[in-house]
């Protein structure tokens, strides 16, 4: 079930406080952001750099990154008939100071009267024994076989980039329990040597030389491989460093 969906129906249910548990912040986050903007609720995220982000709001003063601060902003986003969210990123961090703790207990408290959610957007779970029936859980699952499928035919679109059948699969297999981010480093990194060594002789000759001896980075190796595009360069380093290993 996809993130956003879970976390309408606690939304809709009125849970005002939800912990998500995620290693891809930035997934999770387009996700959400999708969601408030199909439903029409007010969106706010914060985290410690950046501090209170308020979309279609000018930046916020340099007390933006106080997390009390950021706990008490949400309920300037409240509206008579709508919902407000206030994610907070890596909240987790935060939560070993007794006023954090009793901030965001009264506001998941008052959320119930003004309809104010606050998403703690975390990678792992720690919640204060003072906060735990507070918060419902979920998790921000990772790609499944069919999005793998699509990330590799989205990355791979040209002919011989990727592999057929069996190896195809042995690809989407070696990507399963990674992030997002990684699958896309190793689909590239697979498409993109599977295109060298089968539509390019040249190209597939050089990469042959290249894994005659260890590539290092140094100069030579530039030179050696200064004929191949930067993301075939890349491949083929990538390669050597997986056969050396």
């Amino acid at each position: 079930m996809k993130i956003n969906t879970r976390l309408s129906e606690y939304v809709r249910a009125c849970f005002t406080g939800i912990w998500i548990e995620s290693h891809e912040h930035q997934d999770a986050l387009t996700e959400i952001a999708q969601l408030c903007l199909d439903q029409q609720w007010q969106l706010a995220t914060w985290d410690i750099e950046s501090g209170l982000n308020v979309p279609g709001q000018a930046e916020q003063d340099a007390s933006s990154n106080d997390p009390l601060a950021a706990i008490r902003s949400i309920n300037a986003l409240a509206t008579p008939d709508g919902t407000a969210i206030l994610v907070l990123q890596n909240f987790h961090r935060f939560l070993q100071s007794a006023e954090v703790v009793q901030a965001l207990a009264r506001q998941i408290v008052t959320g119930k009267q003004n309809r104010t959610i606050v998403v703690v957007l975390s990678p792992v779970v720690q919640i204060p024994t003072e906060l735990e029936k507070m918060f419902v859980v979920m998790e921000h699952d990772l790609p499944n076989r069919l999005e793998l499928e699509a990330i590799a035919r989205g990355i791979a679109t040209e002919d011989g980039e990727l592999p057929e059948d069996s190896e195809f699969q042995t690809v989407i297999d070696s990507a399963a329990g990674l992030t997002r981010m990684t699958d896309a480093t190793l689909i590239a990194a697979d498409a993109s040597l599977n295109s060298l060594t089968h539509n390019d002789t040249e190209e597939a000759d050089k990469e042959a030389e290249s894994q005659e001896r260890p590539l290092d980075g140094n100069a030579d190796d530039l030179a050696r491989t200064s004929g191949l595009s930067s993301s075939r360069r890349s491949a083929i380093m990538v390669s050597r460093v997986d056969v050396q290993t």
